[in-house]
């Protein structure tokens, strides 16, 4: 009579520690989808994703330039990376098709006159592996010195973004 209530005593212990080890690992799960759908900090971002994004932000990639309406390639391969001006964003809607293999899209913002319509990603043509999106700023954008309300500025660039693509960014104001 013994060995049967203890065996059913150590199956409700492991019943027990796998529901909260499912809970807790759900918690943690859930925690970091909705921590990646907010806009971030470039900071957090690279502290967050590591040498994958480290390298696209900073490595030597592919790179496809959109600049003052003008597309331009540059190293060897598909392009992983594209960097476009602010007044250039007009430019991802159209069918291009080194868009493929782009991982990172930065968008430079250098000052308040630059500031691109909301983008659809959704509605981008060709980017299929599109993983990050990056905004840098050239100004002031709250306009007291810190970097308080970008989130907002940011996801006000992002209607209906999802969390799908990461969004991140950063002020470098050349001094």
């Amino acid at each position: 009579m013994f060995p049967s209530v203890e065996k059913e005593s150590k199956t409700l212990e492991w019943k027990w520690f796998f529901s909260i080890s499912f809970c807790f690992f759900l918690l943690i799960a859930l925690s970091f989808q909705g921590y990646a759908q907010s806009p971030v900090s470039s900071e957090k971002a690279l502290k967050i994703y590591g040498i994958s994004l480290q390298d696209l932000v900073t490595g030597l990639n592919p790179t496809l330039f959109i600049s003052n309406g003008e597309i331009k390639t540059t190293g060897q391969g598909s392009p992983e990376v594209v960097i476009c001006d602010g007044s250039s964003a007009s430019l991802l809607y159209r069918s291009n098709p080194s868009f493929k293999k782009v991982k990172l899209l930065r968008i430079n913002i250098p000052s308040p006159k630059e500031i691109p319509d909301p983008i659809d990603l959704e509605a981008l043509q060709g980017f299929e592996n599109l993983q990050f999106v990056y905004f840098v700023f050239g100004y002031d954008v709250c306009g007291d010195g810190s970097a308080s309300c970008l989130g907002e500025k940011v996801s006000g660039l992002l209607p209906g973004h999802d969390g799908a693509v990461i969004t991140f960014y950063e002020i470098t104001i050349a001094q």
